[in-house]
């Protein structure tokens, strides 16, 4: 069993790296075919030979997702937590999150709204399955703070047009708190090496990047040079 997802990003500070979830995403929306022939489990593979500190998979159809693609990695066991990205907003969504291999799972903010994202914490919290909260306003921000303790995931893109628009990192940059002792992660379009420095000076505790790995001529080094920025 691996350990928890707030649990491997601690660590990876503690060690003086930010963390870095590296996702699989069969394609972008209505896109390009990100996986090109290869698996869900071999990506996550060659993300772990590369330094990642934890995994994530799409399974939301909107970007060609199945469940499938997170069984299949879960049973590769590679000791590194796994995060469920999808529109998870029901008890049966979160247990057959778990059931398929997920640590944790994704709740997002601006589409289920508080009261909803209350509840589901709730529910997150009895089925023992790490709750992942993705926000990308400082009203969400402040909203979620009364309510929840865990990580405080920045969406650089807007999750209500798909991911079609967005900002870059310069919204996470302006968003985070760094007198709030919660663990921050900036996820979505993160584009190079040198954002991810400027992430880590911004005092970031984790990054979730796939998109740019997925497209790389060769995922696996790209993933190398994005984890040794993570370091420095």
């Amino acid at each position: 069993m691996s350990e928890s997802l707030s649990g491997a990003i601690r660590a990876q500070r503690q060690r003086g790296s930010l963390a870095v979830i590296a996702e699989v995403k069969r394609r972008r929306y209505k896109g390009e075919d990100l996986l090109r022939g290869r698996s869900a489990a071999d990506i996550a593979r060659e993300y772990k030979a590369a330094g990642a500190t934890a995994l994530s998979v799409v399974t939301s159809p909107w970007f060609g997702g199945s469940m499938k693609m997170l069984e299949e990695m879960a049973a590769a066991d590679l000791g590194l937590p796994i995060l469920r990205k999808d529109l998870i907003g029901s008890e049966r969504a979160v247990n057959a999150s778990k059931d398929a291999g997920a640590s944790a799972v994704l709740l997002v903010l601006p589409l289920l709204g508080l009261e909803r994202l209350t509840s589901m914490l709730e529910v997150a919290r009895q089925e023992a399955i790490e709750p992942f909260v993705e926000v990308a306003t400082q009203e969400e921000i402040d909203e979620i703070r009364h309510v929840y303790d865990g990580v405080i995931a920045i969406n650089n893109s807007d999750i209500k047009t798909n991911e079609l628009k967005g900002e870059d990192i310069s919204r996470s940059i302006s968003l985070i708190d760094r007198d709030d002792p919660r663990l921050w992660v900036s996820a979505s379009r993160i584009r190079n090496a040198d954002e991810v420095k400027k992430l880590a000076a911004a005092g970031f505790d984790g990054i979730l990047i796939g998109t740019h790995l997925l497209a790389a001529a060769d995922t696996r080094v790209e993933t190398e040079r994005i984890t040794a920025a993570a370091r420095t």
